[in-house]
């Protein structure tokens, strides 16, 4: 909306995802914090939301691959904890899957 010149209805949008964040209880609760203070330009709030992502379990495969493209997120690229950050969320993810996988291969599951 913003980029469409209608402030006001964007700033509606952002007061509605702020509220919606405020209830989540996924595990996606600080990404969408990032996300929001992103978008509004606190990038260091933006980072602190981030930085606590990078212990989570359990989000879809799809985000590891797509989470350094997302033009929100990428907003923070400017910051030095931003691709560090990034990287440990992708790091963890493949640990976590490597250890799964073995234990799958153990258990004769795979």
């Amino acid at each position: 909306m913003e980029q469409l010149g209608e402030d006001e209805k964007a700033q509606e949008f952002y007061k509605d995802f702020f509220a919606y964040t405020n209830q989540n209880q996924s595990l996606y609760r600080d990404l969408n914090y990032a996300a929001y203070y992103a978008t509004i330009g606190d990038i260091e709030k933006a980072i602190a939301h981030l930085k606590p992502f990078t212990l989570a379990e359990g989000y879809q495969y799809w985000l590891v691959i797509f989470l350094d493209q997302d033009p929100i997120l990428n907003r923070m690229s400017h910051h030095p904890d931003y691709a560090p950050t990034i990287k440990l969320i992708r790091d963890n993810f493949w640990l976590r899957h490597k250890k799964l996988h073995r234990s799958l291969e153990e258990d004769g599951v795979i």
